[in-house]
């Protein structure tokens, strides 16, 4: 006779006794899964909507597992895993409720309800549309680089005009212009024959020779002196700037429009034009040096010194008394 495993026998007791507590006892399933779950939530006083959020399960599969459906459940994995969560979640046994879970809906081995989605079929569009399209994409970008670089309209050539002439209205006028110049030609040889004076005497049909027109030129060596002399002037009152450092500087005219503004990088050299009224303003007024006639003036001012106005006048350099502001 085979013996019994001890401990068999007390797991397999202690499994009624928590079937007993937890279902009852009734032959025809009347304590159901459904109705466990059921009367439990009620307890609690909680909604299936409510649980539905909190356990992350759809409510319809919540209201099939209570109302028993389990048909509606999707497949083994599924079903078991929404039982025993709820179960858990209600304060039961989770493994006693999903064993009597299967034993109810008999779902051992039944496969799961897989849907897959079914993809869409690729639609072919015509190999002339798509020629078609391609065609006017064409178009449209030709279209926008011929906007963009088309030049300025060309002003339109002078049309010149030619009056029609018909043939017979021209043989016409050459005929009449032939007979005009002859009878011109015959009456002017007349006119002379009668108009020729007799022969003139010597001294008088000789004509006297022109006199002489006097120019005063005035000699080589006085222009180049003029010349030296006008050279030597503007030397001597031109300014020059050039920079110890790197110097930002600007000048305006006497209208106050700018004639040169930017950066006197080091040893760089500018001459400003020779004009009255010129102002400078520099950044630096110990950035740079200014010469008049090839001769330093003093600085302008200490290193660092922003000057907004200095007249570029030659004796207020030379003077220090430029910087007006």
């Amino acid at each position: 006779m085979q013996e019994t495993d001890p401990r068999s026998e007390a797991a397999a007791n202690e499994a009624a006794q928590r079937s007993k507590r937890l279902f009852g006892n009734q032959p025809d399933g009347s304590d159901g899964v459904a109705k466990v779950l059921r009367e439990a939530r009620e307890k609690k006083h909680e909604e299936i909507a409510k649980i539905s959020s909190r356990l992350r399960i759809r409510a319809i599969y919540l209201q099939a597992i209570e109302e028993g459906r389990y048909r509606d459940l999707p497949g083994d994995a599924y079903a078991v895993g929404f039982v025993r969560a709820y179960a858990t979640y209600l304060g039961l046994d989770g493994d006693e409720t999903v064993r009597r879970f299967k034993e109810e809906a008999s779902v051992s081995g039944k496969p799961a309800r897989l849907i897959f989605p079914i993809p869409a079929r690729e639609g072919r569009a015509p190999k002339a549309v798509v020629l078609l399209l391609s065609v006017l994409l064409a178009l449209v970008v030709y279209g926008v680089w011929y906007a963009i670089s088309d030049p300025a309209p060309s002003e339109p050539e002078s049309k010149v005009f030619v009056e029609e002439t018909r043939p017979d209205t021209l043989e016409t006028e050459l005929e009449a212009s032939v007979v005009s110049e002859e009878t011109a030609a015959a009456e002017g040889t007349a006119a002379i024959v009668e108009a020729a004076p007799e022969a003139l005497p010597p001294s008088v049909s000789e004509a006297a020779p022109a006199p002489e027109a006097v120019v005063n030129e005035v000699p080589s060596s006085v222009r180049e002196e003029e010349a030296s002399t006008s050279i030597a002037s503007e030397a001597a009152v031109m300014i020059v700037l050039r920079a110890r450092r790197d110097t930002w500087i600007e000048i305006r005219d006497v209208d106050g429009r700018s004639v040169m503004a930017g950066v006197l990088y080091t040893n760089q050299i500018y001459r400003p034009p020779l004009q009255e009224g010129l102002t400078l303003a520099v950044g630096d007024a110990h950035g740079i040096d200014i010469l008049v006639g090839g001769e330093a003036v003093p600085h302008l001012g200490a290193s660092g010194v922003i000057l907004r106005k200095v007249l570029l006048d030659p004796a207020r350099l030379k003077a220090g008394s430029a910087v007006l502001d």
